[in-house]
């Protein structure tokens, strides 16, 4: 049987298939004939009737109950009609393109007859009902035998034997083999009538045991696509392979999520009306995932698709699960009976937590990923300051270091201090709850504890006293931990520093702050508890003067501050001590309204004296450390001025009463606590890293997650209130589930424009670079002058990014000149060095936002991208300018020129010849009377005019090489390098055409000086052992490229092609080359110039140890260009 070839374009390991007899692929053809004239049949006997079988088939009528609650039965039926035929069109749409498209393909057609097969699943999914003519069932009765096991064997096989038709590894192939005769075995009428008579036919176990059955297969054959994809795929192949993965995995985690996962649904009728959707919806990703990969349509767009699904659906998944952890843990601490919505208050907790853990999620997600980023690091920065040495400015503040005993005494003071902090929470913790968990009977109540009338206003929250009691000792408990692990952590790191250790002690004494005075065990407690917030309140607003050095700075915060410790110690300060200090009551009446004005200008001149001594003393670490302490003090001082002054001020000129309740107690203590906090969080953060966080990032990203949680919990509310009137079930566990997972799905792209917004706003566009390009090349565009360019590229930086001052300055030989310039430097620099053509041409400066800051790494990689175009535009500004040098240069030396020939003439050759003269006049009159003279003067005048010829060829000589004339331009470089040939065994070699055509004269002097100096740098300073000297001529038909086998001539094409003719000289050694960062010495300005004077063009090429080139291009036309 003769051998038969075709090109196969499913894959290429099916090419061993390709040699099978032709016989095979007849069968093959049969085959698929017959599955799709049974298919056919099938079809048409089901159609008429699917919506009925719809309505009474398995899992159907068992939704009936939940799909009520949302729509009408018979639209739920009309729905999954419809979506039976959308997916069986799919699948029969893609079986018959595959077989169109691979009727030579055994392999393909197997797979396009498999999905046949499953295309009658698709209509028929209860596989015992498939209706079948009667003819059919009257010429086959065991039909209804053979088509259920083919459909299911089908879902099996596919995925062993894709993609190239073989089971890899080999044993997979008797694990296929025998699941698929468990599944024949299964609907043979002796296991049937076997089943029937144990009592079995009715029962589910064999049903379940052929479906784990199977679902085992089809997991050993995602594990056998693992295998096949990391040891024999080609790079194809693996692509297919993962359109394969996609598809079955997304296929098996529904059918999981729907057989095993039973505690995740409210009921069994949830469970099958959402899971019947949801795995209809997915069946149809197999054949379009096998229709990708058999066509290799959008083939590597896979990895794309993968990584997204990954990331966002690890990411949904980890959000539903901190959905439910924050449900089983409500349910552990609040009982049944609280009157607590546990659903309600576990999802607007997971909502408000999503914004702060969705980032770090992702990006420890992204991480994992087996193909990383490439991130190119951006070059070498160095940092100046405006007038002065490169290095930070640093100012010796006062000594904060203890040392010797009084160090080891201090710390037993602190240790002894926290010790008693920790006692009081523990014993008073208790209390004050039971305190909030019973009504106040009282005639005035403080510490947010409730009467009976504002007790009465709970139900209408969904709250109990309990539940009260356990959120206000809730945010009490999350104050304490935050205020204690910042003192722990101060006093771990920094227990020798006087100015660490009073912060420290702040924030422990701030922890008496959450209780009342009532909400003490002992009476002597309360006392204790006054002298904490005493020493917090007054170290706090110290530290506003004294912070992060211990110096009074300016000097009047020293009177301003010793009033405010005599202030503190007189009044009643403490916010809620009124009534536990009656004896100064009666003195200073409404003393709150001298107490909060005067604390909210001590705040304010506190808050100056921290911007006096950021903008006039600190150094560039202080400043770091100062923009923290601000975010603290000034986030609470807003707060308190704000609530302070609507209480006491706005409130009564507004007529309102006084503010009281449940709710009211809930949100202000909340803010005062959010508030408060922010303060020990900064100075934590100021102390112990002040070196290492971005205070802009962290402003930026206050910005972005206050405004997401706010948007999120506003979403949450929207979502499951729109879902409570679909579904009208309140308080279910499904819909807060619903809400938190759609949250999860549309938290990244809501998140994604208010980063772009914060970030436009605080960074300018350095995330859009393409928008900064684009805007960028438009401008360049109007620009005419290379000058207007680099003032266009300094301008376009500083208004993209916000910045204060950039300049470039470009390199004149041994110096920096500024060529740009926009706006005054403040404070440091940074420079980036612009190489064109790997030669430093200058430098591109650019200072920070603000003083004592630096650049992100984003902001870099925009300027760094900038710094691309500004290298070529300083090359083009640098040209432009050297040209005009050159000019003046070519100007001076033409005068210079004619200058040394009148000199040479009129002082040389001008007398000697006049002299010559007077002795032939000489030798003439003494002809006749002495002869002898005569011939004496003669031979004297042979001699001179021999010099004087001698003179003449010098000049000429200088004028143009004589070599030139005597042997040609490729003669004369012949001899030169054999000339050379030897020293420092170097050997030369001179590739050229025979004969060259007649060349313009000042070509030839060009190529020939610019040979010659090239030839003598490689002598000189390229240690080679060859240097190959090419002479071409290229007359505009052809491109270098393909007359030379250069690779250099090709990179440099595009700087000529514009010549109708030229002569092309290159220059290769294999010497040691040239530094990254080559110094343009004489040598190469003079070949750049003879070559630019002609209109031509002079490159340089080099790599360390990879030698040098060298490539001149000469138009022979440069009259006409010039």
């Amino acid at each position: 049987m003769p051998k038969v070839r075709y090109n196969s374009t499913m894959n290429p390991s099916l090419r061993v298939i390709l040699r099978e007899p032709i016989l095979w692929r007849w069968v093959a053809r049969l085959a698929w004939l017959a599955v799709a004239l049974l298919t056919a049949i099938i079809l048409h006997a089901l159609l008429p009737h699917l919506l009925r079988d719809t309505y009474y088939s398995w899992g159907v009528q068992e939704a009936q109950d939940a799909v009520v609650r949302v729509m009408a039965f018979e639209s739920y039926v009309q729905l999954l009609v419809a979506l039976k035929l959308l997916s069986a069109t799919i699948f029969l749409g893609v079986a018959l393109l595959i077989a169109w498209r691979k009727w030579s393909d055994p392999a393909a057609l197997v797979v396009s007859a498999l999905l046949l097969l499953m295309g009658i699943f698709q209509i028929g999914n209860d596989l015992t009902a498939v209706r079948y003519p009667h003819w059919l069932l009257a010429a086959t009765p065991w039909m209804p035998y053979l088509v259920p096991p083919l459909v299911m064997s089908s879902l099996v096989l596919i995925f062993f034997l894709f993609p190239n038709g073989q089971f890899v590894p080999r044993w997979t192939g008797w694990v296929a083999g025998a699941v698929v005769v468990i599944i024949f075995s299964f609907w043979s009428p002796m296991v049937q009538q076997w089943l029937w008579r144990l009592g079995m036919s009715d029962s589910e176990a064999p049903w379940i045991t052929m479906i784990l059955a199977m679902l085992a297969a089809l997991l050993l054959a995602l594990g056998s696509q693992i295998y096949r994809y990391r040891r024999l795929a080609t790079p194809v192949e693996r692509q297919q392979v993962k359109w394969v993965l996609f598809g079955l995995g997304a296929v098996l985690f529904v059918a999981l999520l729907q057989l095993v996962a039973d505690p995740l649904w409210p009921s069994s009728a949830v469970q099958n009306a959402v899971g019947g959707v949801l795995l209809t919806l997915a069946m149809p990703l197999i054949p379009l995932t096998m229709a990708f990969s058999i066509f290799r349509y959008r083939l590597w767009e896979i990895d794309l698709l993968i990584n997204r699904t990954l990331v966002y659906g690890v990411l949904t998944a980890l959000v539903l699960g901190l959905y439910a952890l924050t449900v089983g843990l409500l349910n552990t601490v609040l009982n049944a009976d609280s009157g607590v919505n546990i659903a309600l208050l576990a999802g607007v907790m997971t909502a408000g937590l999503t914004p702060f853990l969705y980032p770090p999620l992702r990006r420890a997600i992204d991480r994992s990923r087996p193909l990383a980023a490439v991130v190119t690091t951006p070059p070498p920065l160095t940092r100046t300051v405006a007038g002065q040495p490169a290095t930070d400015r640093f100012t010796d503040g006062a000594p904060t270091r203890i040392t010797g005993r009084w160090l080891a005494l201090v710390r037993a003071g602190w240790v002894g201090f926290a010790g008693l902090m920790l006692v009081f929470v523990i014993v008073n913790l208790p209390y004050r709850f039971e305190r909030l968990s019973t009504v106040c009977r009282d005639i005035e109540c403080y510490g947010s504890r409730l009467n009976p009338a504002e007790a009465a206003r709970l139900p209408a929250l969904g709250l109990s006293l309990a539940g009260y009691a356990w959120l206000q000792t809730a945010g009490v408990v999350m104050a304490i931990l935050v205020c204690f692990g910042a003192a722990l952590l101060i006093f771990w790191h920094k227990s020798d520093d006087w100015i660490a250790l009073l912060v420290s002690v702040t924030f422990l004494g701030a922890i008496a702050m959450g209780f009342e005075s009532g909400d003490t065990v002992l009476p002597g407690w309360g006392g204790f508890e006054f002298a904490c917030e005493f020493i917090a309140y007054t170290i706090l607003v110290t530290l506003l003067f004294i912070f992060p050095n211990g110096r009074f700075v300016p000097r009047w915060a020293i009177p301003v501050w010793a009033f405010f410790i005599g202030w503190v110690a007189l009044l009643p300060f403490a916010f809620y001590k009124v009534s536990t200090l009656s004896w100064l009551s009666g003195l200073v009446g409404d003393w709150w309204t001298v107490a909060i004005p005067l604390f909210i200008a001590v705040m304010t001149l506190g808050a100056g004296a921290q911007i006096y001594r950021y903008r006039r003393v600190s150094s560039a670490s202080e400043r770091r450390q100062t923009q923290w302490a601000l975010v603290g003090w000034t986030g609470y001082a807003l707060w308190f001025a704000g609530f302070a002054s609507y209480l006491n001020f706005v409130r009564p000129a507004l007529g309102q009463p006084w503010p009281s309740g449940p709710l009211f107690y809930l949100i202000s203590d909340s803010l005062h606590a959010l508030a408060f906090l922010l303060i020990p969080l900064s100075l934590t953060l100021a102390i112990l890293r002040s070196q290492l966080w971005d205070i802009r990032l962290v402003l930026q990203r206050t910005l972005v997650y206050s405004a997401m949680t706010a948007a999120i919990a506003a979403l949450y509310v929207v979502i499951v209130g729109m879902l409570s009137l679909f579904i009208q079930v309140g308080g279910n566990l499904l819909l807060s589930a619903l809400a938190t997972g759609l949250i999860a799905i549309l938290f990244q792209p809501l998140r994604q424009r208010l980063q772009q917004a914060v970030n436009r706003l605080m960074y300018g566009q350095r995330d859009d670079p393409v928008t900064v390009l684009a805007a960028l090349g438009k401008r360049l565009e109007a620009t005419t002058t290379p000058e207007m360019i680099l003032a266009t590229l300094v301008e376009t930086i500083c208004h993209a990014l916000k910045l204060p001052h950039a300049a470039i300055v470009l390199k004149q030989g041994d110096e920096l000149r500024v060529a740009a310039l926009y706006g005054e430097p403040i404070g440091s620099v940074e420079t980036i060095p612009l190489l064109y053509q790997r030669e430093l041409v200058g430098e591109l400066r650019t200072a920070p936002r603000s003083p004592g800051e630096e650049l992100s790494p984003a902001d870099h990689r925009l300027i760094q991208e900038i710094a691309h175009h500004a290298g070529a535009a300083a090359h083009a500004a640098r040209l432009t300018a050297d040209l005009q040098q050159s000019r003046e240069r070519l100007v001076t030396a033409r005068e210079e020129e004619r200058r040394r020939l009148r000199r040479d003439l009129h002082d040389g050759l001008g007398p000697q010849l006049a002299t010559l003269s007077l002795k032939v006049d000489a030798a003439r009159n003494l002809l006749q009377s002495d002869p002898a003279a005569s011939q004496q003067l003669l031979d004297d005048v042979k001699v001179e005019m021999q010099a004087a010829i001698a003179d003449i060829r010098r000049l000429v000589y200088d004028l143009r090489p004589p070599a030139l004339d005597q042997l040609g331009l490729v003669s004369a470089l012949r001899e030169y390098t054999a000339a050379c040939t030897g020293t420092h065994g170097l050997h030369f070699q001179v590739e050229a055409p025979e004969q060259l055509p007649p060349l313009p004269a000042a070509v030839e002097v060009a190529a020939y000086r610019i040979a010659l100096e090239a030839i003598t740098n490689v002598l000189r300073h390229a240690q080679a052992r060859h240097c190959t000297v090419r002479l071409q001529l290229d007359d505009g038909r052809e491109t270098i490229g393909n007359n030379s086998p250069s690779s250099f001539t090709q990179w440099a094409q595009g700087a000529i092609v514009h010549h109708l003719s030229s002569l092309i000289l290159e220059i290769n050694d294999d010497g040691v080359g040239l530094p990254a960062l080559p110094q343009a010495g004489v040598g190469f300005a003079s070949m750049r110039e003879r070559a630019a004077e002609l209109g031509g063009s002079c490159f340089i090429e080099s790599a360390a140890g990879n030698g040098t080139q060298v490539l001149a291009i000469l138009p022979l036309n440069f009259m006409t260009m010039r």
